[in-house]
């Protein structure tokens, strides 16, 4: 019998946060040039399976330009 998981996903978004000096570092900005951070929650029948964070420069989010 297969196993089937019901995925879903959970965000919250934070703009205009400033980065931190290792993520400013890796995005190639200035530090604490502002960022939206945005962390996910991945789910597997409702139970967490996965973490995940992003960073992108605000200058550069569509809605911004």
């Amino acid at each position: 019998m297969a196993l089937r998981r019901q995925g879903d996903r959970e965000s919250r978004t934070d703009a205009k946060v400033p980065a931190p000096a290792e993520i400013a570092k890796r995005l190639g900005i200035a530090e604490w040039e502002l960022c939206v951070h945005t962390t996910y929650v991945f789910l597997a029948d409702g139970k967490p399976v996965q973490l995940s964070t992003s960073w992108e420069p605000y200058a550069v989010i569509p809605i911004n330009r």
